[in-house]
């Protein structure tokens, strides 16, 4: 096991109850943000002289704060606050290894708000909870199918979400892996739902169930 594996899982299980106190999220982050340590961007519009602070976030984005390129110095800083915060458990990880990361400049799982739509972020926090319980096989298609069609998110992306709070099970699209895939053979575009668990399928055939 890896050593990021616990904590990683019981901080998606801790930040469950925050999907109605997401403003109590985002300033958890500035305080990280005001120790100097690099956190996603908190200003709610491209411009920030104009624009509100953040006051909506999903569950993968407030991962994406830690999964991204970032030292593996400023990664502990910000897990080692989260786990103050939130009162966990499980030690904080000495390597991030088998850790796929989201572009530093598209973190976030949301649009800025003239491409979000009202239920883009609501429905981020339901997958995220159907997922850190359910195997992929038992998510509701047209959930994982919504989530896809969100402006800022695609394939690669949400299942790199899903593989961080449940990595026993989803297994994420990232350039590596599917470099991996196309060297045993396995060329299934995912496009939705049913395509996805096809390549699962393919996977655990043709390179085993461990997918960290």
């Amino acid at each position: 096991m890896f050593t990021w594996t616990p904590i990683y899982k019981e901080l998606a299980k801790a930040l469950l109850p925050f999907k109605n106190r997401q403003p109590d999220l985002v300033r958890i982050l500035d305080e990280i943000k005001q120790t100097g340590v690099p956190i996603i961007r908190l200003i709610d519009a491209p411009k920030p002289a104009t624009a509100p602070v953040l006051a909506t976030i999903d569950l993968f984005t407030l991962f994406a704060c830690f999964n991204r390129g970032l030292t593996d110095h400023n990664r502990i800083a910000i897990l080692n606050t989260l786990k103050a915060k939130l009162r966990l458990q499980s030690p904080v990880p000495s390597d991030f290894s088998g850790i796929p990361v989201v572009d530093n400049q598209q973190s976030w799982f949301f649009p800025y708000p003239d491409k979000r739509k009202p239920d883009d972020v609501a429905n981020l926090w339901e997958l995220a909870a159907s997922a850190i319980q359910n195997k992929p096989e038992q998510l509701d298609p047209k959930l994982f199918n919504r989530c896809l069609e969100i402006y800022t998110v695609g394939p690669a992306k949400l299942t790199m979400g899903l593989f961080w709070i449940n990595p026993e099970n989803y297994l994420a699209l990232d350039d590596k892996n599917r470099a991996c895939f196309a060297k045993a053979g396995i060329t299934t575009e995912v496009t939705d739902h049913a395509s996805y668990l096809t390549l699962l399928q393919q996977v655990r055939e043709k390179l085993g169930q461990d997918y960290a």
